[in-house]
Order: C-alpha cells, then sequence, then structure tokens
C-alpha cells in the first residue's frame, strides 16, 4: 500500500497515479515561481496538469514565541512548505472541498535526470533549487496539480490605471462570483482546521486558492487551543488575517475595473463604512466606534480553525 505523507498524525497525499504504468512527464513551459517552489504546465501521459516542484532550500522557521518542543523529524512534517501543503490537500480531500481549490492529483518524485530537457547548464539549473552535494541522492518533490485557465484580458482597464495591476486582479477573480467562492470557500477550509497563512494575488485563481505551503492543519503543535486562547500566536496572525487578505484583493480588484462591476462582498465588516453610518457620534469624537475596536471577540471574524476536532484519523466541524 502507497504510504502518504508526511508521517505524521493527521490528513495525507498520496502518490500520483495514471494507471498501473510509469508517468511520461513532458515539460510545456514555465508559469510560476515562489519561494518554495517552481510550477510547470506539463503534460503527464498526455494529460494537462501544473507541476509544482519544490526546492531544497529551508524556507521556515519556528517562532520562539510559539512555545513548540518537535523533533527535527517532526518539525519538517509539521512546518516544511511540501509538508504543509499535503497535510492541507489531505484535509480539503477528506472534507470534500475540491470546489474551493485548484485540485491536487498526488505528489510525485523526480529525479535530476527529469529535469534534462530544462535547461543547457545544469548548475545554473541546480543552483536555482538550491541543490548542493548534501543533496545526492534525494528525489525532488513534486505535486500534481489541476491547471487552471485565466482570461488575463476578460475587462478593459481605466484610464490611467496600471495594466499590468489590471491584469493580476483578472486572474485572481473574473467577477463577484468569484469573489463570493473564496469568501464562502475561505470560511469553510477553516472550519476544516487549517489556516492558510498565505493568501495573496499570486495564490488565487478564478476565485480558488492555489497555494498552501505556508499551511496549518490540525492536530498541528501550534494550532491549537490552548496557544490561541493564551494568544502566544498574536491573533493578526491567525484567521483573521486570512480574511484581511481575501478583502485586501477585493479592494485591488475594485480599483481596477469600472463601479459597475464593483465587488460588495466581504470577509470583515468595513470598518470606515459601519463606523460611519452606526457611531457617528464616536467617529466625530476620534473614536473608530465600540462594536469595531480591534480585538479577538469583535473584530468580525469568529472563526477559530484550532477549534477543529480530529481524533484517531476523523475529522469533526466544530
Amino acid at each position: 500500500m502507497d504510504e502518504g505523507v508526511p508521517p505524521v498524525p493527521g490528513p495525507k497525499l498520496y502518490p500520483f497515479k495514471d494507471g498501473d504504468g510509469p508517468l511520461k512527464i513532458e515539460f510545456l513551459r514555465h508559469i510560476g515561481r515562489g519561494a518554495h517552489a517552481r510550477i510547470w504546465a506539463v503534460l503527464i501521459n498526455g494529460k494537462l496538469y501544473a507541476l509544482k516542484i519544490f526546492n531544497f532550500r529551508k524556507r521556515y522557521c519556528i517562532d520562539e514565541d510559539w512555545e513548540v518542543k518537535v523533533s527535527k523529524e517532526e518539525e519538517a512534517a509539521y512546518f516544511d512548505p511540501f509538508s504543509c501543503e499535503c497535510r492541507a490537500y489531505g484535509r480539503i480531500r477528506e472534507e470534500g472541498l475540491e470546489q474551493y481549490v485548484a485540485q491536487c492529483y498526488g505528489y510525485i518524485k523526480l529525479a535530476r535526470s527529469d529535469f534534462k530537457p530544462l535547461l543547457d547548464d545544469p548548475k545554473k539549473w541546480e543552483e536555482r533549487f538550491g541543490y548542493q552535494e548534501r543533496h545526492k541522492g534525494r528525489p525532488f518533490r513534486a505535486l500534481v496539480k489541476e491547471f487552471v485557465k485565466t482570461d488575463l484580458n476578460k475587462h478593459p482597464p481605466l484610464l490611467e490605471h496600471s495594466l499590468y495591476n489590471l491584469r493580476k486582479a483578472n486572474k485572481f477573480f473574473r467577477d463577484a462570483k468569484d469573489a463570493r467562492l473564496l469568501v464562502r470557500g475561505l470560511k469553510q477550509i477553516q472550519k476544516s482546521g487549517i489556516l492558510v497563512r498565505d493568501i495573496n494575488a499570486g495564490n488565487v485563481l478564478n476565485g480558488r486558492l492555489i497555494e498552501f505551503s505556508q499551511a496549518w492543519t490540525v492536530p498541528h503543535p501550534v494550532l491549537v487551543k490552548e496557544k490561541m486562547d493564551e494568544e502566544i500566536l498574536p491573533f493578526y496572525e491567525g484567521a483573521f488575517l486570512d480574511a484581511s487578505q481575501v478583502d485586501d484583493l477585493i479592494d485591488w480588484w475594485n480599483r481596477e475595473h469600472d463601479p459597475g462591476l464593483r465587488i460588495w462582498d466581504r470577509c470583515l465588516p468595513h470598518s470606515a463604512y459601519c463606523d460611519k453610518i452606526r457611531y457617528h457620534n464616536d467617529r466625530l469624537n476620534g473614536k473608530l466606534g465600540a462594536k469595531w475596536e480591534f480585538s479577538r471577540k469583535t473584530c468580525g471574524w469568529y472563526i477559530r480553525p484550532e477549534l477543529y476536532k480530529w481524533q484517531n484519523g476523523i475529522g469533526f466541524k466544530h
């Protein structure tokens, strides 16, 4: 039986398969990169996918404020970007939330020889992935994902607006329906015990999340009720931040598009608007308004991913 990864309690991701035979991979073009990986459009046995190949650089650190005590093996399993993404997609599959994300069909491991067609200079290629002598013999880890098509020119630019910013906005949303999908999807994903921790213009396509390399998924040594209640992890770094980053994308879209295409949906209450309408006297006195003072209880976002109940491999939504 194929072994899922990572080897710690909780959700796992399993190897990608296409029948019982070997996988024939054809690299088409490079389509993206980030701190943790590079992505190619590929054909695997003739079918189009996005292949995300992770580098060998350590791109995470454990904050001493989290008060985490784990072994080296557990550290990699809970904080390494490849493991984080595997655990998040494992939970998404368990909960049937694939409609909110770019689907992941499993992981594969690649040998150095698989990359020969990509670059004429092997040493230059190895530098880009942080491959060093100590990594000799270790395979490259990759995720096979759905290839999501976008239309960068769907909406015309406004006068004196940046075409670059408009094209980026047209990638993460096509219309208000995509924004509603993202808002609804984030709620369901967080309720399923996943803290995304990195939602930005490069990590959303057509209203769907495509990136979980910094996600924490219950059970997790940091994402526990006791730590959150004691505010060892500052609240603004938790579920509230995920929600505010979604609203940032909505604000971006509204700046770059005609008012007739305005998106009204949001994760969080728009504090300036609510203050003006509901707390006029407080506003005149230079106060934000009691309901919108920033705190865990009054920010307008009450989802707590750490309250997702997980036990013996079975998850229960709170």
